[in-house]
């Protein structure tokens, strides 16, 4: 993992990650959790892939500099993700693109790396 993903189609992009996954698994995600997992990667590459929006790019530069390797930095981006999605799904907010791209711009490997003790 860690290859940086040519521009494919949603479905391509998800088998190819989901594939990523199935030869280097993390524990304890597989099935729904897996599936999920996926989608999140895919937003977050779909993200970096189209530019939009641009801080998903600089933040993933700014990760990798402060010492995440790429796909560690697409998780910390995926947890913003998931933060929005979040907001949206379970608190009914609108989606907020300065939300998550403040969000974005918050995101420290440190920060990152304290959340998953």
């Amino acid at each position: 993992m860690g290859t940086k993903l040519p521009k494919l189609d949603q479905n391509a992009l998800k088998a190819q990650i989901e594939q990523e996954h199935q030869r280097e698994p993390h524990p304890g995600v597989k099935g729904a959790r897996l599936r999920l997992h996926v989608a999140i990667h895919a937003v977050v590459e779909t993200q970096l892939l189209e530019g939009e929006p641009a801080e998903t790019a600089a933040t993933l530069a700014r990760l990798e500099a402060e010492g995440l390797d790429r796909h560690s930095a697409v998780h910390a981006i995926g947890t913003v993700v998931s933060s929005e999605i979040f907001e949206v799904m379970q608190q009914g907010k609108p989606y907020d693109e300065a939300r998550y791209v403040n969000g974005l711009r918050s995101l420290s490997a440190a920060v990152f790396l304290s959340a998953k003790k």
